[in-house]
C-alpha cells in the first residue's frame, strides 16, 4: 500500500487480496502452483525460438551470444516469479504471450502489407513453412543426441 496508504491504496489492495484470476485466489501472494512462472518461462523461450527460427542468413558469433544471453534470462525468470506477487507473474505472462501473438502474426507477409510494412530483401514468402522446417530439423538434431 505504498506509497501512500489512504483509501485508494486500501481499496486497491483489497481488490487484489480478494478479487483473484482464475486459480489463484489472491493475487498478492506468489503463485504457488508455479503455472504462470513456469509459462512464463516457456513463452519468452518460444518467443527467442521463433525469432532464431525465422531468420534467412546464419546468425553471427554476437548474435549468438546474445541469443544465448536471451535464453538464459528466460530461464532466471522462472525463480524470480515465483518470488513476486501473482498480480506481476499473470501482468508479465500476459505481455508475453501478447508479444508471442504480435511476433507470429508480423511474420505473415499479408499481414505486413495490411499494416502498411514494406517488403525487405530478407523477408520470407511462406515463413510458417521456414519455421517448420527449422523446428523439425532442430528437433531431428537433439533427438540423433539423446539415442
Amino acid at each position: 500500500m505504498l506509497p501512500e496508504q489512504d483509501l485508494d491504496a486500501k481499496l486497491t489492495y483489497t481488490e487484489l487480496t480478494l478479487g483473484g484470476f482464475g486459480f489463484i485466489p489472491n493475487l498478492t501472494d506468489v503463485d504457488s502452483s508455479l503455472i504462470f512462472p513456469v509459462a512464463l518461462g516457456v513463452i519468452n523461450l518460444a518467443i527467442i525460438e521463433l525469432q532464431v527460427l525465422s531468420k534467412i542468413n546464419n546468425p553471427t558469433k554476437l548474435q549468438k551470444i546474445f541469443t544465448n544471453v536471451f535464453r538464459g534470462f528466460s530461464v532466471i525468470m522462472v525463480p524470480i516469479a515465483t518470488s513476486v506477487p501473482s498480480c506481476l507473474v499473470l501482468y508479465w505472462t500476459t505481455s508475453s504471450t501478447y508479444g508471442l501473438l504480435q511476433n507470429l502474426l508480423l511474420l505473415s507477409p499479408r499481414i505486413k502489407r495490411i499494416c502498411g510494412i514494406p517488403k525487405t530483401a530478407t523477408e520470407l514468402q511462406h515463413p510458417y513453412k521456414h519455421i517448420a522446417e527449422g523446428l523439425r530439423n532442430k528437433l531431428k538434431s537433439i533427438t540423433g543426441l539423446i539415442k
